[in-house]
């Protein structure tokens, strides 16, 4: 459900890169979160040789006024000495995305393996499940750590959902998921035509062409206006209590939700909205301060 800008593969004069190198670990998902919001690819890289041990985080834009956005925000949430540490430099004519895909190595989370395409031979290496989906236009690729508590909380369910919702799909990659494990009818809904559009593309390459895609915000088609066995929203913490009411409306008597999106810091808080309106909490998946809850 967040925005993504519109058609940000289209060929320009220039791509930008734009990294920071960090010391402390702690403040990797932070930073990454404004990364996701801004550029069309990031990827994060670890220094073992380094002492003190180092990362740096990388993303890619082709437009300088969210160069410019990226900055204000980094200012608006830490400081303008943070701001200053970013590092922009004008990239040669190559094939950044390609480059993109390379950076994205294959990820284990529940029973799924995620991989790009230039990863694609890593599938007879493992016995999860593989699904392919590339780093682009459209939020979720798997290498952030909600998207992984989503794919673990996922691969936990018991039983056999019959309807399935993905809310704020982005990609599309936890329905795809969820097509590989269950039989039921799949919906995924994003505010962002893109996102659609990339979902929709994810889903013919890994087979999954039954999942339903519907550009909507929150409930708002008529698509969406049904009780489902499952619901998987992985958003952000506002939308998550804004839409908590509808979430539980929208869900059939002993059904499952999974949210995610937030750090530790918000989890409590979600609980409390969520157990309010008559949900129980079951479990909390943690990982780097991200989480991911889920109620019946």
């Amino acid at each position: 459900m967040r925005k993504m800008s519109q058609n940000p593969f289209k060929q320009s004069p220039k791509t930008w890169e734009i990294s920071i190198e960090l010391e402390d670990e702690s403040k990797i998902s932070p930073y990454t979160i404004i990364f996701e919001d801004f550029c069309e690819s990031y990827s994060i890289f670890e220094d073992d040789t380094a002492l003190p041990k180092k990362w740096e985080i990388k993303g890619y834009l082709s437009n300088i006024d969210d160069i410019n956005h990226l900055k204000e925000a980094f200012k608006k949430l830490f400081a303008d000495s943070i701001a200053e540490k970013l590092k922009i430099a004008e990239l040669e004519d190559i094939d950044w995305v390609l480059e993109c895909q390379k950076n994205f190595r294959p990820i284990e989370a529940g029973k799924f393996f995620i991989h790009s395409n230039f990863y694609k031979e890593d599938v007879n290496l493992t016995n999860k499940i593989a699904v392919e989906i590339d780093p682009g236009r459209a939020f979720g690729t798997g290498e952030h750590e909600t998207t992984q508590l989503c794919l673990e909380a996922m691969s936990n369910i018991k039983g056999e959902p019959s309807s399935i919702l993905d809310l704020g799909c982005g990609s599309g990659i936890l329905a795809i998921c969820a097509s590989k494990i269950f039989t039921a009818e799949i919906i995924a809904s994003d505010i962002d035509e893109v996102s659609v559009l990339v979902a929709r593309e994810n889903s013919v390459k890994n087979g999954s062409e039954s999942i339903i895609f519907e550009v909507a915000s929150g409930f708002t088609s008529e698509k969406l206006n049904q009780k489902f066995d499952l619901i998987i929203a992985n958003i952000l913490t506002n939308p998550l209590i804004e839409l908590a009411e509808e979430i539980k409306d929208h869900l059939v008597p002993g059904g499952t939700v999974i949210l995610s999106g937030f750090t530790q810091d918000d989890a409590e808080k979600l609980i409390v909205v969520y157990e309010v309106l008559g949900l129980k909490f079951l479990q909390k998946y943690s990982k780097n301060n991200w989480c991911s809850l889920v109620f019946a």
